[in-house]
């Protein structure tokens, strides 16, 4: 699955205003279509520490998909719903997942367990 591109907005001293990634900006709970966005409360605008990388076990969606693909009512694990998490340092792309987040031998595709999740590990 492709990386969806997450808009920042503006930045804050150590932080970033961002898009919603579950939301994508509307503050709607995408899902049932009606009622506020369960990862920013109805704003859509999250805020997060500096660096960060996109989520890579829900490509930037912010929604948890099973194994085939399908989307779930759950909001993604790894990045609450927000669509990117933070990570402290220098990373590179996970060896265990090649980036996807996901462990590949895993048949429930849950998070990657050596980088739980997030597609980066520690350089």
């Amino acid at each position: 699955m492709e990386q969806r591109e997450i808009k920042v907005l503006r930045k804050e001293e150590g932080y970033a205003v961002l898009e919603c990634g579950l939301c994508e900006g509307t503050g709607a709970d995408p899902v049932i279509g009606f009622g506020k966005c369960p990862a920013c409360g109805g704003r859509g605008t999250i805020r997060v520490r500096e660096p960060y990388v996109q989520c890579g076990y829900c490509s930037s969606e912010g929604i948890h998909r099973d194994r085939r693909g399908f989307p779930r009512r759950l909001t993604c694990s790894v990045c609450s719903g927000k669509g990117v998490v933070s990570v402290p340092g220098e990373t590179k792309t996970c060896p265990a997942c090649q980036g996807s987040g996901r462990t590949l031998t895993d048949e429930f595709g849950l998070p990657c367990a050596i980088c739980s999740g997030k597609g980066v590990v520690r350089a």
